[in-house]
């Protein structure tokens, strides 16, 4: 269904249902792609629909009782900015409350969704201005909505504009206008990909898998190296932060997790967690990530980021910051760093300010140095309590192998010949991207891709049970040097990957998949191993689980 059916189906069903016609969803659907222009005109003037209904579409017009083919997009901006200018942020907010709950909610609910999102202020006689200007719909029982034709224009036109209420902190304030950017980026990278390719992207994800990923990117890079850019693409399919659910019911976790990959320089760190994702044009290298979702923070201080994080709340963003150990050589970071990675929170005092408390919602994506040895590896981060932020990433060792070295070495020479071919990089960004558009109710997504939840049975935690008793009796009495936070890194990353599933599953939820449990158990063991110093070795324990 294109664009303009579904503003017919909208259309119809919003006259239908004042009148109260019974129609069937199905029935509503068929004739919304069937019926021409001249069709629905001459539907719509059979009712004679009364005044009070409206319709402001970008095709269609439903005013005063008469349909007009042809949209009203700008004058629904136009109504958007004189609400702006004449009530500011108590209409910003109001709206951008009411764009988040849609339909069906009440004074009350608004009200307090107002306030999570930041404003001291509401004022109820702003309902009725809203309505009269046709920004909002008033239903039965004193219930709101938001007209689901105008949602778009509406949220465009609130992007442009910077809040004076919430922000606290200048360099906050200077960074709407970076997230206002990405927010466009994002929006019209979904946009041109629903019109122009979203057939495609569905059939690709339908047949897509986990073991063609790995396939593809084992092909580009060799058995050694994709590992760790499978990992960074991986977390770009959890930035959605989908719930996790169990067979009881209620959501037990989320997808969304920070991701640290560290060892020795010159090992492909950077390359992983930011050339692939963001691309490089210069060097040919097509970005495979999120499309305005990544913040690249190359030269930020960690300041800045507690700062600017601000700007970020209630977003889900991923933070790309490629010299972490420089974040630590200023005392005190360790605290706010390790509320952000557990989105609680932030609130930071230096002599000259107060920042906060905001809630910081984004994820993280980190590289740091490390002194790899023989066995194990040691931080080169002088804060003691650095173990306390490792222990709330998923993270990965770097060691230069000979394998490593030769791999890296091949491939930065078929780079400069031009001979590495990312002919899936577009078809795989066009997925990661409409299951996030879908996981996180993009207003440009048809109604007929809904949001799934992964859902974690019991046969997912006998794996991960009979993994762990192989590590513990591999180490025998030694003590730990890792904690159950890392099981659940593993949980995460198996239900982040089975979001590829996301077109493949019939029903309402998403499912394991095994292919991807297996690489979250490797994960487990491997890292487990390198926070043991490698008093086990790992491949044992795979072979014993079955894994190669």
């Amino acid at each position: 269904m294109d664009s303009k059916q579904r503003e017919r189906l909208l259309l119809m069903r919003r006259v239908f249902n004042h009148y109260g016609y019974k129609k069937e969803e199905s029935e509503l659907t068929e004739l919304a792609k069937e019926l021409s222009d001249e069709g629905l005109s001459k539907l719509i003037s059979g009712i004679e629909p009364s005044g009070s209904i409206f319709f402001h579409g970008k095709h269609y017009t439903l005013s005063e009782g008469a349909l007009k083919l042809s949209g009203s997009s700008e004058l629904v901006r136009a109504r958007v900015r004189e609400a702006l200018r004449r009530w500011k942020d108590r209409a910003y907010y109001m709206l951008r409350a009411a764009c988040e709950l849609r339909t069906g909610f009440g004074e009350k609910e608004l009200r307090e969704k107002t306030k999570e999102l930041g404003s001291p202020h509401f004022q109820s006689s702003l309902l009725g201005w809203l309505e009269s200007f046709h920004l909002l719909m008033k239903l039965k029982g004193n219930r709101w909505a938001i007209p689901e034709e105008e949602l778009a224009e509406i949220m465009g036109e609130l992007r442009q504009y910077e809040p004076k209420l919430k922000l606290r902190s200048k360099v906050a304030k200077r960074e709407i206008e970076e997230v206002l950017r990405l927010e466009e980026e994002f929006d019209q990278y979904v946009e041109d990909m629903i019109t122009n390719r979203k057939d495609e992207t569905v059939s690709f994800g339908e047949r897509f898998s986990v073991s063609e990923l790995v396939e593809y990117l084992q092909k580009l890079f060799g058995p050694v190296l994709y590992y760790d850019i499978l990992l960074a693409i991986v977390q770009q399919y959890s930035l959605a932060d989908v719930s996790v659910m169990t067979e009881l019911g209620g959501a037990r976790m989320r997808t969304g997790f920070n991701l640290a990959l560290f060892g020795e320089p010159g090992t492909g760190k950077t390359f992983a967690a930011s050339t692939m994702i963001m691309g490089d044009p210069d060097r040919g290298i097509l970005p495979h990530g999120l499309p305005g979702r990544n913040r690249y923070c190359g030269g930020m201080t960690p300041a800045k980021f507690i700062r600017v994080g601000e700007a970020y709340e209630g977003r889900k963003y991923n933070f790309i910051v490629t010299e972490f150990n420089d974040w630590f050589k200023y005392s005190g970071m360790v605290e706010p760093l390790k509320v952000a990675m557990e989105h609680g929170r932030i609130m930071w005092e230096t002599a000259h300010q107060t920042i906060g408390p905001y809630r910081f919602t984004s994820f993280l994506s980190v590289n740091y140095n490390t002194r790899v040895r023989e066995r194990g590896y040691e931080v080169t981060v002088r804060d003691p309590n650095f173990s306390a932020i490792e222990e709330r990433m998923l993270c990965r060792l770097h060691r230069l192998t000979k394998a490593r070295y030769r791999e890296i070495a091949n491939k930065q020479m078929e780079l400069t010949l031009g001979r590495l071919r990312m002919e899936a990089a577009l078809r795989l960004r066009d997925h990661v991207t409409l299951i996030h558009a879908i996981e996180t109710d993009h207003p440009a997504v048809s109604e007929e891709l809904k949001f799934k939840p992964v859902i974690l049975d019991e046969k997912v935690f006998e794996e991960v049970a009979r993994a762990r008793e192989k590590i513990l009796d591999s180490l025998g009495e030694k003590g730990l040097d890792f904690s159950p936070r890392l099981e659940a890194r593993a949980l995460q990353l198996a239900c982040a990957i089975s979001l590829i599933r996301y077109f493949q599953e019939g029903g309402e939820r998403i499912e394991v998949d095994p292919e991807g449990l297996t690489l979250a158990i490797r994960f487990y063991v491997e890292e487990a191993a390198v926070r043991s110093k490698e008093e086990f070795d790992p491949a044992e324990v795979l072979f014993d689980l079955g894994i190669g």
